[in-house]
């Protein structure tokens, strides 16, 4: 995931589901820091193992997006 983070070979890319792929907070928060996906609308991070923190600061970090998706749905 870090490294997709770090590519730039996706500007155009709106839609991300990585939902249920084993993301960790280094790649979640990779993601989040990344400027490589200036269109990005929707995030998908459900099911993944990620700490209660990296979820906040995906929350905040991430805001802008239509949808953010890490919590998974009961």
């Amino acid at each position: 995931t870090v490294a997709f983070a770090n590519s730039s070979s996706f500007p155009n890319l709106e839609v991300l589901q990585l939902g249920w792929n084993e993301v960790r907070d280094a790649g979640a928060l990779a993601l989040a820091d990344s400027k490589n996906f200036p269109k990005l609308k929707k995030l998908d991070l459900r099911g993944n193992f990620l700490a209660g923190k990296t979820k906040e600061t995906l929350r905040a970090t991430l805001a802008h997006l239509k949808s953010l998706r890490i919590f998974q749905d009961h």
